[in-house]
């Protein structure tokens, strides 16, 4: 399953960051739904793994919130197109949050970091209170 994670990353998943010394570096993100196979699969790799440096997967947000807007008269949710859809456009918006997240320099969040040389949670870690910043609830 880990294997076909890697090899499987979407197209836009796929992007170039500038990092907090200048470099830039480019990353394939995978973005998640809570409580996926594809997030438990990793989830229990890098718990059984907590100590091995460079992590070869190294997490950028916990957990990270996503909402799309859309209007239930002209948009079907049981079609599965559409939530794929729906789905795909909450992926995109995380990759551009979690992209400027990394590019803001007071995160410091460096290559070496991304690289897994810090483990696997200190991105998350540095990055945890600036994306909690930018959330809100929804009424």
């Amino acid at each position: 399953r880990l294997s076909q994670i890697v090899r499987k990353v979407p197209k836009e998943q796929n992007t170039s960051v500038e990092v907090a010394e200048g470099a830039t570096i480019d990353l394939k993100m995978r973005v998640f739904v809570v409580n996926s196979e594809d997030a438990k699969a990793v989830g229990e790799y890098i718990k059984a793994h907590l100590e091995q440096l460079p992590a070869p997967f190294v997490v950028l947000a916990r957990h990270l919130p996503m909402a799309v807007l859309y209007d239930p008269a002209t948009l079907d949710l049981s079609d599965a197109s559409v939530a794929d859809r729906l789905r795909k456009q909450a992926k995109t918006r995380a990759v551009k949050v979690l992209r400027e997240a990394i590019g803001n320099k007071q995160m410091g969040i460096t290559q070496h970091m991304l690289r897994g040389h810090c483990g696997a949670m200190q991105p998350a870690e540095c990055l945890a209170d600036f994306l909690a910043s930018r959330t809100q609830p929804l009424d």
